[in-house]
């Protein structure tokens, strides 16, 4: 797992990218969440940096509502602020709580040490980040979307696989089989995702899956997210490609 002070480094980072993205040309159509535009994404975004913030200040131990104020849901100079203010509250949330502490999340469902946090926002912002530039780029805003750091890629690659196997425990899948490897092309990376229809197992390495999905670590993470990566050629599948097909079905 990424290490704390990292992921919030991350959130930081790309919390900010993500809103001067959309800054750019906030009506932009978002084409990686086509029911959004870039003010929309913010307002998204914001929303759940609001609710984890305030999940980690009163220790929650249930799921709490996520609530949008009306106002920034119709004025970009609203949401801005209001984006930025949420990103101040979740960052200092997490700085403020220890790791170990005992507070509700989505996946786990009951109290679960507040770790989970410090991971899911910087993954969850990484990739809205992505989006936001992706919604620029294609408005003729900004240049294509920068590519996720390397440590956050690979540790989302392992979150994701962790948040699908919920999913599947809590509603299985009939006909999700099949090993699918994960090859980085630009580090050491490689994993295999056991398909089951009422769970997903993780394993290192990529050798002996029945498809294997070949891309920079950024491209691998964004592609399991169903997201384009339009800087870099798309992966290239090794395999009959049945099981990657499989994956691109999962709605994430």
């Amino acid at each position: 797992m990424l290490e704390l002070g990292r992921a919030h480094d991350h959130l930081q980072a790309d919390g900010l990218r993500l809103v001067e993205a959309a800054g750019r040309s906030p009506g932009a159509p978002v084409p990686s969440c086509p029911e959004w535009d870039a003010a929309a994404l913010v307002v998204h975004t914001s929303a759940v940096h609001h609710w984890a913030a305030g999940i980690l200040r009163h220790r929650a131990t249930d799921r709490p509502a996520r609530d949008v104020p009306e106002a920034v849901t119709a004025d970009w100079v609203a949401a801005d602020a209001w984006y930025r203010e949420g990103l101040a509250l979740v960052a200092g949330a997490l700085a403020d709580t220890d790791p170990d502490t005992p507070v509700w999340n989505f996946v786990d469902g009951v109290p679960a040490p507040a770790a989970f946090w410090s991971r899911r926002m910087a993954q969850e912002t990484s990739v809205h980040r992505v989006d936001a530039e992706l919604a620029a780029w294609a408005a003729g805003a900004g240049p294509p979307p920068g590519p996720i750091d390397h440590e956050l890629a690979a540790d989302g690659i392992e979150e994701c696989a962790r948040m699908v196997d919920a999913r599947l425990r809590h509603r299985a899948r009939p006909g999700f089989t099949g090993s699918l490897g994960l090859a980085a092309t630009d580090g050491p990376w490689e994993w295999t995702l056991a398909l089951a229809p009422d769970h997903l197992g993780v394993r290192p390495g990529s050798a002996g899956a029945l498809d294997v999905v070949r891309a920079p670590v950024s491209t691998l993470r964004l592609w399991l997210v169903h997201r384009p990566d339009p800087a870099v050629a798309p992966p290239v599948v090794d395999g009959p490609g049945t099981v990657a097909g499989r994956w691109a079905d999962v709605a994430l």
